[in-house]
């Protein structure tokens, strides 16, 4: 006897056994963002982005997964909007904003405000970037976060 639901049966079992961890999420890449290390260009401390902004809107634009010599790989990207909380100088030297202390110089601020790298608190700023993941036995591991102004 040919049971219609065997096959179905079948193929339901292979996608619950056989995919193994779920894709990275929007919700761990946000966490991924907020605990990211910024640099203290006055002292040279570690601070993370929760610190320095206030995260007003996270939303994942797409993501790309990859096998590579049978490595499993996943880069999900995000587009957010964020407040500044503190003072910070946004130069292109720097991969990610560093934030302002008063010890830095006049001059160095001035020449900041004037090439338009100095944000004040406050201001709100949209960004895009990516967290990348490599497939692990124990799950998905974040291996990169890149993050920028948006254009």
């Amino acid at each position: 006897m040919n049971n219609p639901f065997v096959p179905t049966l079948a193929f339901l079992l292979v996608l619950l056994c056989g995919c193994g961890a779920p894709l990275p999420t929007e919700y761990g890449a946000k966490q991924a963002l907020l605990q990211d290390n910024l640099i203290d260009v006055s002292n040279e401390q570690k601070i993370n982005f929760g610190e320095c902004f206030t995260l007003l809107s996270f939303h994942k634009t797409g993501g790309q997964f990859s096998v590579v010599n049978g490595v499993k790989f996943y880069k999900l990207k995000f587009e957010c909007e964020a407040e500044f909380r503190k003072d910070c100088i946004w130069k292109k030297a720097f991969f990610q904003p560093a934030v302002v202390s008063s010890i830095l110089s006049q001059k160095f601020i001035e020449d900041c405000k004037r090439e338009g790298s100095f944000v004040k608190t406050g201001v709100r700023q949209k960004m895009t970037g990516d967290v990348a993941y490599e497939k692990l036995e124990t799950g998905w591991e974040q291996t990169g976060l890149h993050w920028a102004r948006a254009n």
